[in-house]
């Protein structure tokens, strides 16, 4: 049975806590691509310019976030938004 929303939450991780196997997993694998650059480069070479953008294009999207729409943000994000332009505006 669920908890229902708004109640008060028992156990598990605390809010903001990483996830252990994301973390473990994440680190795997930058000990493989720091093991085997090289090999990647090349073979990333080797491909043809359509699946070199492909490849490229798959990749972004695991590392970039998602572009936001500004019509899904409540009024108090979109305040956060302005407040966070009006301070950074200048750099």
């Amino acid at each position: 049975m669920s908890r229902q929303k708004g109640s008060q939450k028992y156990g598990g991780r605390q809010a903001g806590t990483p996830n252990r196997t994301t973390t473990e997993l994440r680190e795997a694998l930058q000990a493989f691509i720091d093991a085997n650059i090289d090999q990647l480069q090349t073979d990333f070479d080797a491909l043809d310019s359509e699946k070199r953008l492909t490849f490229f294009e798959k990749i972004v999207r695991m590392v970039l976030p998602p572009p936001v729409n500004p019509e899904q943000l409540t009024e108090s994000q979109l305040i956060q938004v302005i407040e966070y332009l009006k301070t950074h505006s200048n750099e």
